[in-house]
């Protein structure tokens, strides 16, 4: 997977299917920068 970028406002605002928020937090544990932009977003 990529950035996660304008799926990270999906995943705070719950629209994404549980299959992409599994795919989305796996990606979260691996990647600073997502994380970084997640919690900036927040």
């Amino acid at each position: 997977m990529n950035h996660l970028g304008p799926l990270i406002s999906a995943l705070l605002d719950g629209e994404l299917s549980p299959a992409e928020v599994a795919e989305a937090d796996a990606h979260l544990l691996t990647c600073d920068r997502c994380r970084a932009e997640l919690d900036d977003t927040k």
